[in-house]
């Protein structure tokens, strides 16, 4: 089929690569013209494992297109995708101006008969609002369907070629036919597609993500209580996770959930349910949870040196997870920021981080080399999970430092083993 995608960020960059590798012609357009230029050329513009290679074969084939302009990439297209961003707004709800302008532009040049397919992350009830607008305009308005994307970065084209479920909202059943037809190439049993309305599709995107959320809240509340007890957060979690109705998933304690989707999912379906009149007081505390995690590891920290003023800490991670150089929303990049509020002197290592905070890098230094950055520190902190950060020569480090002392923000190392070279081991309720 003929496919366009609009948005070639972190979600329709990755669909436009995967559609393509299945076997669909795909033209992808962004209103950035550098982004455009770069993908041309076969790179993504953001790190994100195996796409660069996705990218090349979709371009060599002929299946991936750039197009230079909007009309040229939706010319004979037979859905259209909109994956441009809903960038968080004032803590509460997404900013949709990018949304309704692209949407606004794209409406107007569909096939009489082409599928709108959203892949934009929604409040819940934006896709009928969508829906009524354009047919006040336009009697005969595209059919619409929502498909909220499920990608985590890091193993975004993995998650894209090998769903869980695949989610298509739409009042049109027309519509959903064409949607399975897209999506045959990947072979999905009936019990992987769910059918249903718009706004049953935004609360399931929405509902997911804050579950997950509050699982890692709940994980880090519960890890902060073992610390006050003297119990051992990691055998807790074990324990746990050895019950099949909870499994092990998000339940490693640290500083807390970030990136551009968790924060922003959660504000949006608080605000949602005190518009509905039916506060969700659980997510409202989850919410809470969250932005006092970093605050509290801030303290940790401070506890372990005697207090943080002119001392020199190596901050081992500023990306707000591994395997992506996305610093959005990072509760890394938020705790590098607090201990230099509180006086430290700060280098960092991260090694995909790209400064992105205007003045970022002339707050702290950048290391390249962790090993060599920790000689006559004080405090050594990890703060996002990457595992690279596991193999690092520890007992090098130790009698390098100043003070060995290490405050494990991940719970990636083994505390014994810490000790054992030498270090002052602290992690999240350890």
């Amino acid at each position: 089929m003929k496919l366009a995608v609009i948005g070639l960020g972190h979600t329709g960059l990755v669909v436009a690569a995967v559609l393509a590798e299945i076997g669909h012609q795909v033209h992808g357009f962004d209103i950035e013209s550098g982004k455009r230029s770069r993908i041309s050329r076969g790179h993504s513009p953001f790190y994100e494992p195996d796409l660069d290679s996705l990218i090349a074969r979709g371009l060599a084939t002929g299946r991936l297109v750039i197009s230079r302009t909007l009309d040229e990439a939706q010319a004979d297209a037979e859905v259209v995708f909109l994956a441009v961003g809903t960038p968080a707004a004032n803590g509460d709800a997404p900013n949709l101006a990018e949304f309704w302008s692209a949407a606004g532009q794209v409406v107007p040049l569909l096939l009489p008969h082409a599928v709108l397919a959203i892949k934009s992350t929604l409040p819940v009830g934006t896709t009928d609002e969508l829906i009524a607008r354009f047919k006040a305009q336009w009697p005969d308005a595209p059919p619409v369907v929502n498909v909220p994307e499920f990608l985590r970065q890091g193993t975004a084209v993995a998650d894209f070629l090998r769903p869980e479920r695949v989610i298509f909202g739409s009042h049109s059943p027309a519509a959903l036919n064409v949607m399975r037809v897209v999506y045959e190439p990947f072979k999905l049993s009936s019990e992987t597609i769910h059918e249903c309305r718009p706004v049953e599709a935004e609360l399931i995107k929405h509902a997911a993500n804050c579950f997950l959320a509050a699982r890692i809240s709940y994980a880090n509340e519960l890890a902060n209580l073992c610390g006050r007890l003297g119990a051992d957060y990691e055998i807790v979690r074990h324990g746990l996770a050895a019950d099949s109705r909870i499994g092990s998933s998000f339940l490693n304690a640290g500083l807390g959930f970030g990136g551009s989707c968790f924060p922003k999912d959660l504000a949006a379906l608080i605000k949602t349910a005190r518009d509905a009149g039916s506060p969700f007081t659980l997510l409202e505390a989850t919410l809470a949870a969250n932005r006092a995690q970093v605050h509290r590891v801030v303290a940790l920290a401070d506890e372990m040196v005697g207090g943080l003023s002119g001392r020199k800490v190596l901050q081992l991670g500023l990306t707000y997870k591994a395997g992506t150089d996305d610093t959005r929303g990072s509760r890394a990049l938020e705790l590098a920021f607090l201990l230099i509020r509180e006086g430290a002197e700060l280098t960092c290592h991260d090694p995909a981080y790209i400064p992105t905070e205007v003045g970022s890098d002339q707050l702290f230094t950048i290391a390249d080399d962790p090993v060599s950055a920790a000689s006559r520190m004080d405090l050594v902190l990890i703060a996002t999970d990457w595992p690279e950060f596991i193999d690092l020569p520890w007992s090098k480090i130790v009698g390098s430092m100043r003070s060995a002392r290490l405050l494990d923000g991940r719970n990636l190392l083994d505390p014994t083993e810490m000790t054992a070279a030498g270090f002052t081991y602290r992690g999240i309720g350890r």
